[in-house]
């Protein structure tokens, strides 16, 4: 099986297309792209989801949702 292929994934408590969908959309969120995460979460298919996924600029996480212990903080 791959990635690719389509089925229904719960993950999160959100059902996804496929693996690549959910793993697309939480980049997404985790960068702060709410826009094209939800873009993602409705693309038609994996390879869709893949496309906009690529458009995220990784240096661009938001961790601003995390709290680090005080030992850890910046």
């Amino acid at each position: 099986m791959s990635i690719f292929f389509p089925c229904e994934l719960d993950f999160c408590g959100i059902k996804h297309r496929s693996a690549e969908h959910a793993f697309q959309y939480t980049k997404a969120l985790r960068c702060g792209v709410l826009e094209t995460a939800n873009a993602i979460k409705t693309a038609d298919g994996a390879i869709s989801a893949l496309h906009l996924g690529k458009k995220i600029k990784s240096n661009t996480v938001s961790y601003t949702h995390l709290t680090l212990p005080n030992d850890m903080q910046v």
